[in-house]
């Protein structure tokens, strides 16, 4: 997994996953860092999902208030050839143009 960082440059917990267990209708989850306040939550559910305030700003908590948080429904999240999925991906640090 990635480190993710919020829009202040800090690296955040994991933790805040947990949240996302109290929600049945989610298989699968993905958070990606795209940039400095773009994220991106994807979700793939079992059924219809009506919490998507709920979760952007559960994420604004700990991302900022001035993140830039989506969700995008998906099918599947990709399997690594390992088997497992990754939880977190962060497209910014890797990015040239990377400052905080």
């Amino acid at each position: 997994m990635d480190v993710l960082y919020d829009t202040k440059g800090k690296a955040q917990s994991l933790f805040m996953f947990f949240h996302l267990e109290s929600y049945p209708e989610i298989k699968q989850f993905q958070i990606i860092q795209d940039n400095k306040r773009e994220y991106t939550l994807k979700l793939n559910t079992y059924k219809e999902f009506h919490y998507d305030k709920e979760l952007i700003d559960l994420y604004a908590y700990y991302l900022g208030s001035d993140a830039n948080i989506k969700i995008e429904y998906v099918n599947e999240i990709p399997q690594l050839s390992s088997g497992k999925r990754r939880l977190t991906v962060n497209n910014y640090i890797l990015d040239k143009n990377f400052q905080w």
